[in-house]
């Protein structure tokens, strides 16, 4: 994706996340008590989180990292858009749900993370988010 249309996308992203989340009430409350915004089929798939190093790649807002956290994982979320992130990392500190997250293109991120030896036991991205991905080729390598 060339950087205009890169930056457009984050400006999008960071315009959107108000609207997205004006309508879903008290959320650090609904996670206080337990709420989790994962679906079953989604939970099925990632099997027993307790203890594992999860990375959220394009977190949103956070609210799938916080469910991914309540179900016992360490996770980190990364997305594009500095107003998602601001919100998700708002969310953690209201709800008392630790997670990290990160702003950042998630291609650029990785490669990061892989010069820092980071290790995750799993890499979860919700739906929808693959199609939003521009063809890059950094590859996803073993062990991230």
């Amino acid at each position: 994706m060339n950087k205009e249309l890169h930056e457009a996308n984050r400006l999008s992203w960071n315009a959107a996340t108000a609207a997205h989340n004006s309508h879903k009430g008290d959320q650090a409350a609904f996670f206080r008590q337990g709420g989790n915004t994962l679906y079953p089929e989604e939970l099925s798939l990632l099997g027993d989180i307790k203890g594992l190093n999860i990375l959220h790649l394009q977190c949103n807002s956070g609210q799938d990292t916080l469910s991914l956290a309540h179900y016992g994982a360490n996770v980190t979320g990364v997305d594009i858009s500095d107003e998602a992130i601001n919100f998700a990392r708002q969310l953690s500190a209201d709800s008392g749900i630790p997670a990290q997250f990160h702003r950042a293109d998630i291609f650029d991120w990785m490669e990061q993370a892989i010069t820092e030896n980071l290790k995750f036991d799993r890499v979860f991205c919700s739906y929808g988010v693959l199609a939003k991905t521009a063809v890059n080729p950094c590859p996803v390598r073993a062990g991230i």
